[in-house]
C-alpha cells in the first residue's frame, strides 16, 4: 500500500514543481495592486477602482474607517489644543493674579508687621501717659488742698485782721479819751500855776510872815510846770499813737482788701483744680478705655500680621503649584505637535482648517505662557495675519465650497486683529507694563473666540 501511494505523491510533487513559477507571477500580479492600495491607505488615499471584489469594497471600507477615525483623531488632537491653550490662559491669570495678590500679602504683612510695632510702641507711650497723668492728679489733689488749706489761713488771718482792726479802734478811743484827760491836767496845771503865781504875789506882800507860804508856792509853781511839760510831752506821744493807729487802721483796711482779693483769687483757684480734677477723671476713663481699645487692636494686629504670613506661606505653596500645572501644560505642546505632524502625512478631510485651528490656539496658548513668564516671546517673532498657516491658506488656493462660504471672508478682520493685539501684547509686556499687556491679551481672545467660531463654521459646512 505504502508502495503503490509513493510514485503518485512524488508525480504530484513534480507536477507542482513545474506549475510554481506561474503561480507564483499570479500572485505577485494579484497582490501588487493590494499592495499599492495598502500604501495609498497609509498616505490617506483611496484604494482605485480597478480592484476586484470583495478586496476593493474591503479596502474601500477601510479606507472609510480610517478617514473617520483619522477625522475623529484630529479633532480630538484640536479639541486637546483648545483645551490646553485655555487651560494655560485660566492657570496664567491664575498664577500672575497669585502673584501679585503674594506680592500685596507680603507688603500688608511688612506693613501690619510695622503696624505691630508702633501699636506696641503706642501702647508703651500710653502707659507713660497713665503714669504721667496719675503724677499730674495727685499734684492736682496736692495744689486743690493746698488752695483749701490757703483759703483756710486766709479766713483765719481775714478774722485776726478783724480782731485787730476792733482793737485799733478802741485803741484810737482811748488814746481821746486819754487826750480829753490830758487836756483836763493841762488845764489843772495851768490853774495850778496862776494859783501858785498868785500866792507868791501875795507871800511877797506879807513880807517875811509869808516867806514860808511863798516857799510853797515855789514848789508848786515848779510841780505846775513840770506837769505842762509832762502832759506836753504825753500830748506829744498821744498824737504820735493816733497816727500810729490810724496807719494801723489803713494797714488794716488795705490787708482787708488784699484778703477778699485774695479769697477771690483762691476761690477761682479752688474752682480751676475742681474743673482740672474733673478733666483728669474724664481724661482718665478715656485713657483706661483707650488702652482697652489698644490693646485688642494690638492684639488683633498681631493675630493679622500671623495669619498674613501663613496666607503668603500658603501662596508661595499656590505659586508652585500653579507652575507646575503650566509647566506640564506646556509639555503638552510637544505631544500635541507630534499627534498632528502623524495627521499631516494623511491630510485628513478638512485638516488645514483643523490645524488652523490648532496653530491658532498653540499661539495664544504661548502668549499666555508669556504672561505667566514660563517662557520668553518677543514680538519680532510673532508674524502678521498672512504669514501664518491659516493666512497662507487663505491666501492661496481655496476649495470652491469654502471659499463661498460666508464665515471664509468674514475672518479676515478678527484674524488680523488676533495678531495685532498678540503683537502689541508682547511689546508691553517686555516694557513691564503688565497691565497693559493683559488688557492686549483680552482684546486678542475676543478677537480668538471670532476666529475659533468662524472655523468652526466652515468644518461644519
Amino acid at each position: 500500500m505504502l508502495n503503490l501511494l509513493k510514485p503518485k505523491r512524488t508525480e504530484q510533487v513534480i507536477i507542482a514543481n513545474k506549475s510554481e513559477p506561474d503561480s507564483a507571477q499570479a500572485q505577485q500580479d494579484l497582490l501588487r495592486p493590494i499592495a499599492e492600495a495598502i500604501y495609498r491607505l497609509r498616505a490617506g488615499l483611496g484604494p482605485e477602482g480597478s480592484l476586484p471584489d470583495p478586496v476593493g469594497t474591503a479596502l474601500l471600507a477601510l479606507f472609510e474607517a480610517l478617514q473617520a477615525r483619522d477625522e475623529t483623531g484630529l479633532k480630538q488632537t484640536v479639541g486637546l489644543s483648545t483645551q490646553a491653550s485655555e487651560a494655560m490662559a485660566a492657570f496664567s491669570r491664575t498664577t500672575v493674579e497669585v502673584r501679585e495678590i503674594d506680592a500685596l500679602v507680603q507688603d500688608m504683612s511688612s506693613a501690619l508687621g510695622r503696624l505691630d510695632g508702633s501699636m506696641k510702641n503706642l501702647d508703651a507711650v500710653g502707659g507713660q501717659t497713665r503714669t504721667v497723668m496719675l503724677e499730674s492728679a495727685k499734684l492736682v489733689r496736692e495744689g486743690a488742698e493746698a488752695v483749701g488749706a490757703s483759703t483756710a489761713s486766709v479766713e483765719q488771718i481775714g478774722e485776726a485782721l478783724k480782731k485787730l482792726a476792733a482793737r485799733a479802734a478802741a485803741l484810737t478811743e482811748a488814746t481821746a479819751q486819754i487826750t480829753g484827760i490830758v487836756g483836763n491836767i493841762e488845764a489843772i496845771a495851768s490853774q495850778t500855776n496862776m494859783l501858785a503865781l498868785n500866792a507868791t504875789i501875795e507871800a511877797a506882800r506879807a513880807g517875811e510872815s509869808g516867806r514860808g507860804f511863798a516857799v510853797v508856792a515855789q514848789e508848786v509853781k515848779a510841780l505846775s510846770g513840770q506837769t505842762a511839760k509832762a502832759t506836753d510831752d504825753i500830748r506829744r506821744r498821744i498824737e504820735r499813737l493816733r497816727g500810729d493807729t490810724e496807719g494801723l487802721g489803713a494797714c488794716v483796711v488795705d490787708a482787708e482788701a488784699a484778703m477778699e482779693q485774695c479769697r477771690g483769687v483762691n476761690a477761682e483757684a479752688h474752682s480751676k483744680m475742681s474743673a482740672a480734677e474733673a478733666a483728669r477723671e474724664s481724661n482718665a476713663d478715656r485713657m483706661d478705655e483707650l488702652f482697652r481699645i489698644l490693646g485688642e487692636q494690638t492684639a488683633t494686629t498681631s493675630q493679622l500680621a500671623t495669619t498674613a504670613s501663613k496666607i503668603s506661606r500658603q501662596l508661595d505653596k499656590t505659586v508652585a503649584h500653579s507652575n507646575t500645572a503650566v509647566a506640564a501644560c506646556k509639555a503638552s505642546d510637544k505631544l500635541i505637535e507630534a499627534q498632528l505632524a502623524e495627521f499631516d502625512t494623511r491630510k485628513p478631510r478638512d485638516y488645514v482648517l483643523h490645524r488652523a485651528k490648532s496653530d491658532h490656539m498653540l499661539w495664544k496658548k504661548h502668549l499666555n505662557e508669556m504672561l505667566a513668564g514660563v517662557s520668553k516671546l518677543e514680538a519680532s517673532e510673532l508674524v502678521d495675519h498672512h504669514s501664518c498657516r491659516l493666512g497662507k491658506w487663505r491666501d492661496g488656493p481655496v476649495e470652491p465650497s469654502v471659499k463661498r462660504h460666508p464665515a471664509f471672508a468674514a475672518l479676515e478682520r478678527p484674524h488680523e486683529a488676533v495678531h495685532v493685539h498678540g503683537r502689541r501684547a508682547a511689546e508691553l509686556f517686555a516694557r513691564g507694563d503688565r497691565a497693559g499687556a493683559f488688557a492686549e491679551v483680552e482684546k486678542m481672545e475676543a478677537a480668538s473666540a471670532e476666529v475659533v467660531r468662524l472655523l468652526d463654521q466652515l468644518l461644519s459646512r
